[in-house]
């Protein structure tokens, strides 16, 4: 039963699994046009010493992740009318309580004994933790260093030129407004490349959820 719930949750009560599977390929796609674009204007600027290159590499990044935004945001405007607000905006509340809903007729279905479901997601919570916080821990350790020196050796050499470093210091910061901004994708990427804690967790916090409402 618990594997079985498991599945459905992946399959039916996801941010992925609702939206952006429905634009998998499209987003592939930019991602790797993406990619090898930033990586051709790295190439010209290293060659040429034309920061204008690298400029237009970090806009097309930036446009890349925003247009797959864009994407997953135009697939809820077409599936869930009901939480669309806006172009960049909708309401993540009444995406959770839409979830709820399908969760809750997959309980009442199955009608599982509750308590012994969430200890058994518990075990499995605490097995995941400890591979999640050894994986992210890794990856942060070998991640920050490489970009902590990256970023350093990139604003010694711009620090020549005033204008040099006045454009790193605006690419890094749309950087990183971009990748606030496309929070939600990056967090599925996240979860598949590492464990299964955050579903096992999110889960178990749904069925609590259900719990309090339903009195049970």
């Amino acid at each position: 039963m618990v594997t079985e719930l498991f599945e459905y949750y992946e399959a039916e009560l996801t941010y992925y699994s609702q939206v952006s599977k429905e634009n998998k390929i499209t987003s592939t796609i930019v991602l790797i046009v993406v990619f090898v674009l930033f990586l051709l204007c790295q190439y010209f600027v290293f060659f040429t010493n034309q920061y204008l290159f690298e400029l237009w590499g970090f806009g097309i990044l930036f446009v890349g992740l925003l247009f797959i935004q864009f994407l997953n945001l135009k697939t809820i405007e077409n599936k869930f009318p009901d939480i669309y607000i806006s172009q960049w905006r909708w309401d993540y509340r009444k995406f959770n309580d839409l979830i709820l809903v399908k969760l809750s007729n997959k309980l009442e279905e199955t009608n599982p004994n509750l308590d012994l479901l969430q200890n058994q997601i518990e075990k499995n919570i605490n097995k995941e933790k400890t591979s999640f916080i050894l994986q992210t821990s890794i990856f942060a350790g070998l991640f920050l260093p490489l970009w902590s020196a990256f970023v350093s050796q990139i604003m010694e050499i711009a620090a020549e030129n005033f204008l040099n470093l006045s454009i790193k210091f605006t690419i890094f910061t749309v950087l990183i407004f971009g990748l606030a901004i496309t929070g939600n994708y990056f967090s599925d990427v996240r979860y598949t490349l590492f464990t299964d804690y955050k579903k096992w967790s999110k889960l178990n916090d749904l069925i609590t959820e259900y719990r309090l409402l339903k009195k049970v």
